[in-house]
């Protein structure tokens, strides 16, 4: 076929790191037609040499098929993906050493591991597009993956490889992280690519920490490499700049950062700014001053909450989040509205279909529990014929299921509040499908539903002796008069201010929900918002159980589990009615003096606000004051101040912790570790082995460990090692191996051994690595 007869491709280009220049290998070769739709094999296409930071055009050309599809050839279809570098000059290099008035290099600052990601990008009528982009600082070969398709289908794809390199270059080695009051050593590789001698000075700064030795004259042959080392000392938690050149060759510009070494001591406030609050914080005394920062997050109330969810909800599964992604796609656009801000309509509509796909399967042949959960969400899309008649038609069978006590649900085993709580659940799945519009059956459905529930409560009002029942009975709207002032009476007695002023409804022992499942305190304290949201005499109260249900949401998992999403996030939108003003101004102030301020964007009102600063004079008890201007009920705020204090040596009889590190540790050798835990014998025990800068763990000592049976699992993460076991008899320890890659005075954080099913955790102090070259 001709190339013509294609027409335009559309293209995913994406380029990341391969690996380090000096240790390029071959491109591998392509990968057979089987392994081709889930990634592309790689050819020796591409120019090799781009010098970095140096802008590159892209071109990719419709010549050679890579891979079809099983429905359509795309033909020729991808010959190669061709970089042409504009560094022009950069390669040619004779050798000489430079006069000493050559001109200043440019200096590499720039290292992302994948620097390119389009994923679409058009070709015109003839396959062929081109894009510009800059090859990133970093010294390695890149991969440059192509994919792409036609309007018909049909695939295609490529993968090419540049090199970013320099005729003479220096690479200093630096760690991630350091602690504060860490001496390290960091190599710095001088590498001479070219084909004459070269010499020069290399001179080495740091900003954030002190430089306790320099480089200096550095000589290399035609080829050759060295490797030099700068010690630096870290003082204090900060972030550090270590810059390096040699000569007028190169120039190279790292970032790192200092972590303070002692335990970390948070302390948290929340509340919303209806009126300024007033926090008395209390830093200790033996706190690091140099540590003390301060923190100021504000929640834009219902609105960011809304926003979130509509992102979140989708992805969460189980029949509850599947009712509770239904319901909120229902009613997301109009609460939205009400609050001042919009969601995507286009969102909401694919929400929609996916929940309505989802209910319909669980509510195929639902039982009456299953009819409760879904027939309010159902009925929330009026508009949706489908889901009005499978509301209409869930909300019957749960009316169907009342007995003539007027309960709902129960079987063996309940408990009188468990089916309190399921008749409160049962009655609100029924009233749901009476609202504006409803049909004459539907009234008289939830008026019949809700006047035999009202005769149950009022028989069993005296074992309503629990405020979670109490709350969840009112929020069912089938209680009036003295019955309802009676348990409102109940709820707010039971009421707890916290330290941070908000407020909570606590659960008592042996009280459960629905499902049989024992409520969390956020739960709780949503139902107490819809319980008393009618209760005039407690409308000051419920901005204060707002703030503790805001301080408790997270993005990915919403305010807990999925049935307590369903009511945290109608108590929020009670209690949080009003839009947010276009323009708020937010300071923090201490003893009376301003520390921080800023204004929330009128066109991010649905996001988190945050300010910090480093917070001087920190020690003993100041006043903090955060407020809006204007007063707005609806934001909602965490306040930390965090600080570090000296590890404490923790002493107990019934355990202990030991950790031995072999004396001659070096870089790039195998350490030994002996990890022992006094405890009796055959005790379960989580280890959290913490270790200094750049000691990394050797994987294969740690699974001969699990093989002969000494661990039951182990885990690694960045600078720790997971350890879980039984004690063994006899003091045995578990030992393994570690590789440091760093010489010095490094120091660990302080370890800790968890007693498993106890609940009780013992910390050792930090120790001190030292590592020779």
């Amino acid at each position: 076929m001709k190339r013509s007869e294609f027409g335009s491709v559309l293209l995913l280009l994406v380029a990341s790191c391969m690996m380090s220049a000096d240790k390029a290998e071959a491109p591998a070769q392509a990968m057979d037609d089987a392994e081709a739709e889930m990634a592309l094999g790689s050819r020796a296409g591409g120019a090799g040499g781009l010098p970095p930071s140096a802008p590159a055009r892209l071109a990719a050309k419709k010549e050679k098929a890579a891979f079809a599809s099983n429905t359509a050839a795309l033909g020729d279809a991808f010959e190669e993906i061709a970089i042409e570098g504009k560094g022009s000059g950069m390669f040619e290099v004779d050798g000489a050493a430079p006069a000493e008035d050559a001109a200043a290099p440019a200096t590499r600052a720039w290292f992302p591991e994948t620097f390119l990601f389009e994923p679409l990008v058009e070709t015109d009528a003839n396959g062929r597009a081109s894009l510009d982009v800059k090859i990133p600082d970093r010294l390695t070969t890149w991969r440059i993956l192509a994919l792409a398709h036609s309007r018909d289908g049909a695939q295609a794809g490529d993968v090419a490889t540049v090199l970013g390199t320099l005729p003479v270059y220096l690479d200093p080695l630096v760690p991630k992280v350091l602690l504060a009051g860490d001496v390290v050593d960091l190599p710095i590789q001088i590498v001479n690519n070219t084909e004459g001698p070269v010499s020069g000075s290399v001179a080495v700064k740091a900003v954030g920490a002190v430089l306790l030795s320099a480089v200096g004259d550095v000589s290399l042959p035609a080829g050759g490499s060295t490797v030099r080392y700068a010690r630096l000392r870290t003082e204090r938690p900060g972030e550090v700049t270590l810059s390096a050149r040699f000569g007028s060759y190169d120039a190279v510009e790292r970032t790192f950062e200092v972590r303070p070494r002692g335990r970390p001591v948070p302390i948290e406030r929340g509340g919303t700014l209806a009126a300024p609050r007033e926090l008395s914080i209390t830093v200790p005394s033996d706190a690091d001053p140099n540590t003390a920062k301060v923190r100021l997050v504000v929640f834009p109330g219902a609105l960011s909450v809304l926003t979130n969810e509509v992102q979140s909800a989708p992805a969460r599964g189980g029949a509850a989040a599947d009712a509770y992604a239904l319901l909120l796609s229902g009613r997301a656009s109009a609460l939205a509205t009400s609050l001042g801000g919009e969601v995507d309509e286009q969102v909401l509509r694919r929400m929609r279909i996916v929940a309505t796909q989802r209910a319909l399967a669980h509510t195929r042949s639902a039982d009456d529990m299953t009819a409760a959960l879904f027939a309010e969400a159902a009925l929330a899309h009026p508009d949706q014929p489908l889901l009005s008649r499978l509301g209409e038609r869930l909300a019957a069978q749960v009316a169907n299921a009342q007995r003539p006590d007027g309960t709902f649900f129960g079987g063996a085993g309940w408990t009188l509040q468990r089916l309190l709580v399921a008749t409160a659940d049962g009655v609100h799945a029924v009233r749901a499908g009476d609202h504006e519009g409803a049909s004459p059956a539907a009234s008289r459905r939830a008026k019949s539903v809700t006047l035999r529930a009202s005769g149950a409560f009022e028989r069993h009002l005296r074992s309503v002796d629990d405020p979670y029942t109490a709350a969840a009975v009112l929020a069912s709207g089938a209680v009036s008069g003295t019955i309802r002032d009676e348990l409102r009476a109940r709820v707010k007695d039971a009421l707890v201010e916290r330290e941070d002023g908000a407020r909570v409804l606590p659960v008592p022992k042996q009280v459960v929900r629905r499902d049989g499942q024992r409520p969390t305190e956020i739960e709780a304290t949503a139902l107490a918002v819809l319980a008393l949201a009618e209760d005039e005499s407690a409308r000051a109260l419920l901005p204060d159980l707002g703030a503790a249900l805001l301080a408790t949401y997270r993005p990915w998992s919403g305010f807990g589990d999925p049935a307590t999403n369903l009511v945290a996030l109608r108590a929020v939108l009670e209690v949080f009615r009003e839009p947010i003003p276009d323009r708020v101004q937010i300071r923090l102030s201490r003893d009376g003096q301003e520390v921080l301020r800023g204004a929330i964007d009128p066109k991010r009102k649905h996001e988190r606000y945050a300010l910090a600063k480093n917070v001087d004079d920190p020690l003993g008890t100041h006043t903090w004051t955060v407020e809006a201007d204007p007063p707005v009920p609806g934001l909602g705020f965490t306040f930390v101040m965090s600080s570090y204090v000296p590890w404490p040596v923790t002493e107990r009889r019934d355990v202990a912790l030991e950790i031995d590190v072999a004396r001659e540790a070096r870089v790039g050798n195998k350490t030994d570790v002996q990890v022992r835990v006094a405890a009796p014998t055959g005790t379960r025990v989580t280890v959290e082995h913490r270790l200094p800068a750049g000691v990394d763990p050797d994987t294969a000592s740690l699974a001969e460990q699990q093989r002969v049976g000494r661990l039951e699992a182990y885990a690694v993460d960045e600078g720790v090692v997971r350890l879980t076991f039984a004690v063994p008899a006899g003091d045995a320890p578990i030992a393994y191996a570690v590789i440091p890659s760093f010489a010095g005075s490094l120091h660990a954080p302080a370890s800790s051994v968890e007693i498993l099913g106890r609940g009780i955790t013992m910390h050792v102090p930090p120790s001190v690595w030292s590592i020779a070259r």
